[in-house]
């Protein structure tokens, strides 16, 4: 992986720095914050720069081994270095414990080859079932709105739940950012913006259409700052997201169309999920084209006459194409109920997951009571209605 950019883990640095500075941790009140700035703050490497070797004068670590091997290797973990390589907004190895921690609950030490694979595969099915049901309720719950403004709504159209939920935050945050000085030289615009609640001074670059950030959010997470957002409002963008911000892995259809490895070659996705994709697309259109026709009589006949029309002319259309699998809803709803099966496959060993069930909610004496008065009717009413001993029931 020659192309891969290696970073070291943030938390496990301040973990080692406590255990090789604790000294200084226990008696500098402010030795906490200035490590921590060195770390994560500073946008250009002449600050992070200066405010180590500030650092160290001011704490007397000039003769620090442990700092010394950790200053070679700064271009790993400072931040500073580390923002112009997306990460999607990794700084530690969270990623990698948690899916070890995950993988802890199928798989035992004493398995063997044919037993690891079952349990891995039952873990695998497990985490795609889980991916379906996020699927399902993204295309069933429309996020809310903090500020009804087009630009947010046009992110939520786009946007994942959870990447939506990130934007908007950030798109708050833009509210309180002030434009301090602005200057035009050529094709490049240089704004100065601050954070109300901070004292910090970002630059905001456009030229020739391109925006850039000396935060580095987007590079860095993919997701616009809070600081190009109020650039974007001084430029009355204020319709729709530049293309420029977009990525298509956080967008709602991240899985359909083609994509290309780092060799430029085509990798082609499942043709189900772009079919799926064409399908949510078709029901939008025609569902906002029967809520008009369904106002008055003669609208509805009028659609209806070219339904029969345009259900011919597809089907001319379709045999010109290659045959290919017709989507129907019934089809859609049974995949989760496929997915969900291929969850319960049985492996040897694992234990049987326990699932919490809530309590019931405490009823009051009221509903007690008329509990117990509806017993006694049904039971009166069922000794009303029983026949005779003498009787005989003929099944007919």
């Amino acid at each position: 992986m020659l192309e891969t950019y290696h970073r070291l883990c943030l938390w496990h640095i301040y973990q080692n720095a406590l255990k090789n500075l604790n000294h200084l941790f226990k008696s500098q009140k402010t030795f906490n914050a200035d490590f921590r700035s060195c770390i994560y703050d500073g946008e250009y490497e002449e600050e992070f720069i200066s405010a180590w070797e500030n650092m160290l004068e001011k704490y007397d670590l000039q003769e620090n081994e442990w700092l010394q091997d950790l200053f070679k290797v700064r271009e790993k973990w400072a931040m500073v270095y580390g923002r112009n390589t997306f990460s999607a907004g990794k700084k530690s190895t969270q990623l990698s414990e948690s899916f070890n921690s995950l993988l802890k609950d199928y798989l035992k030490s004493d398995l063997d080859i044919v037993q690891f694979f079952k349990h891995f595969q039952r873990a695998v099915d497990d985490v795609r079932y889980n991916e379906v049901c996020a699927n399902y309720d993204m295309s069933q719950k429309i996020p809310t709105l903090k500020v009804n403004v087009p630009l947010l709504r046009h992110a939520r159209d786009i946007y994942t739940g959870a990447v939506f939920t990130m934007f908007q935050d950030e798109f708050e945050k833009s509210l309180m950012v002030v434009v301090d000085t602005f200057h035009q030289s050529g094709p490049v615009s240089t704004y100065k913006v601050h954070n109300c609640e901070g004292s910090r001074q970002h630059t905001v670059t456009s030229s020739n259409g391109l925006i850039t950030c000396s935060c580095k959010n987007f590079e860095f997470v993919g997701i616009m700052c809070s600081h190009i957002l109020k650039v974007l409002d001084e430029m009355k963008i204020k319709l729709m997201i530049p293309e420029q911000f977009i990525l298509k892995r956080w967008t709602k259809n991240a899985r359909a169309g083609t994509v290309l490895d780092i060799h430029e070659c085509e990798v082609q996705s499942d043709p189900k999920l772009e079919m799926r994709a064409r399908y949510r697309n078709l029901c939008t259109t025609y569902v906002r084209l029967m809520g008009k026709a369904a106002e008055s009589k003669e609208a509805s006949d009028f659609l209806l006459s070219l339904a029969s029309e345009l259900d011919a002319k597809l089907e001319e259309y379709l045999k010109i194409e290659s045959p290919c699998e017709t989507l129907t809803p019934s089809s859609m709803s049974c995949e989760n109920q496929v997915i969900k099966s291929t969850c319960t496959i049985q492996a040897k060993g694992l234990k049987r997951r326990e699932v919490s069930r809530g309590r019931k909610r405490l009823k009051g004496c009221l509903e007690k009571g008329n509990k117990k008065n509806r017993s006694k009717k049904v039971q009166t009413l069922a000794s009303s209605l029983t026949p005779p001993t003498t009787c005989s029931t003929t099944m007919t």
